[in-house]
């Protein structure tokens, strides 16, 4: 087997400079990701998110209580201008999509076995907001996404026409 060498940098900068590449409208760390796709570095002996260390970069620390918004919903990009300080309620708010369990693929939609209906139901501030079962997908939808705009102050996605 061959042994590989790893490249040495004489500072973080430059190995995190190294390992992004501008992919379409995102600079995308390269390097080592975690299993939901966001670049991890070793910053002074200490682990960090790439896109984190990107932040610290040019903005100095992150407010204590707040985290970072991927606005293009790519967990790989480093690019500033594409991320945001929120709180986790507005982060998790921003999410794009259903879960990877969804049986529907629709977020806050999901199917009743027993009583044949798509059930909409809303997570808001830690609790659990149930708007009623419907025959049809395209209906539960639509009632979910004007649900979350009622409650809901940074979800970008459900906002933004469609094309």
């Amino acid at each position: 087997m061959e042994k590989t060498t790893r490249r040495r940098f004489s500072d973080p900068v430059e190995g995190f400079r190294y390992r992004t590449e501008r992919k379409g409208e995102c600079l995308e760390y390269t390097g080592h990701r975690d299993r939901l796709g966001y670049g991890k570095l070793n910053n002074k002996g200490r682990g960090m998110l790439a896109h984190r260390f990107a932040w610290e970069l040019e903005n100095g620390p992150i407010p204590e209580g707040l985290y970072l918004d991927h606005i293009c919903h790519n967990p790989s990009c480093c690019d500033v201008a594409h991320l945001r300080l929120a709180t986790q309620k507005q982060n998790m708010e921003h999410q794009r999509a259903a879960h990877n369990g969804s049986s529907s693929g629709v977020r806050g939609v999901y199917w009743n076995k027993d009583r044949q209906r798509w059930v909409v139901q809303v997570r808001h501030n830690k609790k659990s907001h149930y708007f009623g079962l419907y025959e049809d997908l395209a209906e539960a939808e639509r009632v979910a996404i004007a649900k979350r705009n009622e409650l809901f102050t940074r979800n970008d996605a459900d906002r933004t026409p469609t094309m």
